[in-house]
């Protein structure tokens, strides 16, 4: 293929002269070429229900750490809560969503009883993601 053969705007170090999301069909083929075809599988009743009471569980965590990050960050002057947030917990706020949901909740002194199934949130951080397997 010449340069001159290609259409303005597409590149010879593209992989596709086509947009992935544009069409359908190549959509399948790839996942058949790539044996993606057929792998999804149902997910059990019972996993969607604990799913949901997970989900319930870390939206109450969430309210909790988000309330008590107000109540903490109202305590200091507006242009400078987040360095003394940062002073007094040794990380900023966004830094703090990123450990465990219990590290979170002992930094912060919030109560954990409030959590009813806190063992299924525990390792997770502030967005729902594992910690566990992190390497930090």
């Amino acid at each position: 293929m010449k340069k001159s053969d290609l259409k303005p705007g597409a590149s010879m170090t593209s992989h596709s002269l086509l947009d992935q999301g544009k069409s359908t069909r190549l959509l399948q083929m790839r996942r058949k070429a790539l044996g993606i075809e057929g792998q999804e599988t149902s997910v059990p009743k019972d996993h969607v229900v604990r799913e949901k009471a997970v989900e319930a569980e870390l939206t109450l965590a969430r309210k909790m750490i988000d309330q008590r990050l107000k109540q903490i960050l109202s305590a200091y002057p507006a242009d400078k809560q987040r360095r003394f947030f940062r002073i007094r917990f040794g990380l900023s706020p966004e830094q703090l969503k990123e450990l465990p949901i219990k590290d979170i909740l002992t930094l912060l002194k919030l109560k954990q009883n409030r959590l009813a199934d806190m063992k299924e949130i525990v390792d997770l951080d502030y967005n729902g993601r594992p910690t566990s397997n992190r390497a930090d």
